[in-house]
């Protein structure tokens, strides 16, 4: 028979052990936003380029009720009605006359962004699932290509 010796302690107690936990990290729902940053971005980028190889870019001018468009000499001009002035004025003779806000010359590019946006808000804001998910795919399908013809 054994026994324990005077001078060895006896072995601690074994601790109890923890089950292993699994720890689960939630994101918010703007983790789901970034398509539209994405889509913003590549249409900014694609009407840069289109302005740069264009031979005439295209401008988005804002100008009062009654002005004229007229192309004289292969000179785009828009002549204001009288007595009328754009509001930046100043601003456009500081730049030598220049009007900087592009503009791409296909609209479907707004229409994608339109839709990439809608779609990502109609994802974050109600949870679809099954035949539901599928309806709202097909019909924001079918806004699209209406939008876009």
């Amino acid at each position: 028979m054994s026994t324990a010796t005077p001078g060895t302690p006896a072995a601690p107690p074994a601790a109890p052990t923890r089950p292993r936990e699994l720890r689960i990290y939630g994101h918010s729902l703007l983790f789901y936003w970034w398509p539209v940053w994405f889509f913003g971005f590549i249409i900014g980028f694609w009407t840069l380029w289109a302005d740069w190889k264009a031979e005439l870019p295209t401008r988005m001018v804002i100008v009062p009720k009654g002005s004229l468009y007229r192309d004289a000499e292969g000179t785009p001009r828009v002549e204001l009605p009288q007595g009328t002035t754009i509001a930046d004025a100043d601003t456009i003779r500081e730049h030598g006359g220049q009007i900087f806000e592009r503009v791409h010359p296909n609209q479907n590019l707004g229409i994608v962004f339109c839709m990439v946006l809608l779609v990502v808000i109609l994802i974050t804001a109600m949870p679809l699932r099954g035949l539901n998910s599928a309806l709202a795919v097909s019909f924001i399908l079918l806004i699209v290509v209406l939008l876009g013809y």
